[in-house]
């Protein structure tokens, strides 16, 4: 947002394409949010090797730590949002795995890992946008589980994740994840999709003053450089929350920390330092 010229202005720094608009409205409001006392700043730094876009914390930064209580949500959810004809189903639970069809799309819950696999087909009537096309399928779950938002595409896969406090879940087992791949098929005029995703969510908040400090930015992509990280691998840096579940509680943490997206996976900081020490030992 540029205050003085009063625009708004979305960059697509992939295609290094930019868009520029001007704001009609009265920014008075957001400038006073801004300057009010209880705003905390702090001074960023850039590093091009990385991105040119982005910048990153100089400091280390204290952030809440949170504890919520798990539950299992209904395969229903999902059917309900994903198939075309939701009332029109068969099912086959013969097997340990739940299978429900129709015609040409299909679900399979998995209920010792909780795990969620759909596949159907899109029309190709309008010129296929995978982020619309992904996007159709992800608002019908409305607010079941939580504030879900976009977090990155590679290649034909795009992938929701959970946000909390304005920070994506990270899971070893893809608790909070939604995971959307497109495929060419054979027929003319439509195109496979799959969705991946986890019958596991956060729901009940569990009150906690807790706080961990997460070293800064700058600090993370110095380490993750000396140990040996291919700048062109790298490909962005967040900051997310860490699910971690609590043996035998139903209770899971949320630990903040620093997420890298290095090849195609994303893994977390220490994580991935460890196994580039490992790899040149």
């Amino acid at each position: 947002m540029d205050f003085t010229e009063e625009k708004i202005r979305f960059i697509n720094k992939d295609e290094q394409l930019s868009a520029e608009a001007d704001i009609q409205s009265s920014l008075d409001g957001i400038k006073n949010i801004l300057n009010e006392d209880s705003v905390d700043w702090y001074d960023v730094v850039q590093d091009e090797r990385l991105d040119y876009f982005e910048y990153f914390n100089d400091q280390p930064v204290k952030l809440k730590k949170f504890s919520y209580i798990a539950s299992s949500r209904p395969y229903t959810v999902f059917r309900d949002s994903f198939f075309t004809n939701p009332d029109n189903l068969r099912s086959n639970d013969d097997t340990d795995n739940l299978n429900i069809y129709d015609g040409s799309e299909s679900m399979i819950i998995e209920p010792d890992n909780q795990k969620v696999d759909f596949q159907g087909n899109t029309s190709e009537e309008e010129e296929f946008d995978p982020y619309t096309d992904s996007y159709q399928y992800i608002r019908k779950l409305g607010t079941n589980y939580g504030s879900i938002r976009f977090l990155d595409s590679m290649q034909n896969t795009l992938d929701y994740r959970i946000f909390v406090e304005g920070f994506p879940v990270f899971s070893d087992t893809e608790e909070g994840k939604f995971s959307v791949e497109f495929s060419d098929t054979s027929q003319e005029g439509q195109r496979s999709v799959e969705i991946q995703a986890n019958l596991n969510m956060i729901q009940v908040p569990i009150p906690s003053d807790s706080e961990v400090e997460v070293p800064s930015g700058k600090e993370v992509l110095e380490d993750l450089y000396y140990t040996g990280a291919d700048p062109e691998k790298l490909h962005s840096l967040v900051v997310g929350y860490s699910w971690e579940n609590i043996e035998d509680t139903g209770v899971v943490d949320l630990e903040p920390a620093w997420y890298v997206q290095y090849g195609n996976s994303w893994h977390k900081s220490e994580d991935l330092m460890q196994q580039l020490q490992e790899s040149e030992e």
